[in-house]
């Protein structure tokens, strides 16, 4: 029956079409608790798929930290969770100016939250 009754075409809405905040972005974060940062990782790609995130659950300085500590758009610094050493590294590297987070707790939800925080200011 679509000769009598066109259905009209469905226009849907592609959520990884729509910029937003984190487009493009490098988001580090350093726990220790690995399945958190894994946890959190996974929510944010969901959330904005064209984010790029990197993981670090070491407990001492590497070059790889050192280049995330100069290089993230955001750093995420779960220090509830993180070893005294790689927190130095960080914080060494880190460029003034640039956006360092320290959530409250030590759960993916506390990373998800100073995130979106941030995004919101």
């Amino acid at each position: 029956m679509p000769e009598v009754f066109p259905v009209p075409p469905v226009e849907t809405e592609d959520a990884s079409a729509e910029p937003n905040q984190l487009d493009g972005k490098l988001v580090a974060i350093y726990t220790l608790t690995e399945q958190v940062g894994e946890r959190a990782r996974k929510l944010l790609m969901d959330l904005y798929p064209n984010v790029r995130v990197e993981l670090s659950h070491d407990k001492g300085g590497n070059t790889r930290l050192e280049g995330l500590a100069r290089n993230a758009d955001i750093f995420v610094v779960c220090w509830r969770s993180a070893a005294h050493a790689a927190t130095d590294i960080i914080s060494r590297f880190r460029p003034s100016g640039a956006v360092t987070l320290f959530p409250d707790g030590k759960g993916w939800s506390s990373i998800l939250r100073v995130i979106e925080g941030q995004l919101a200011n």
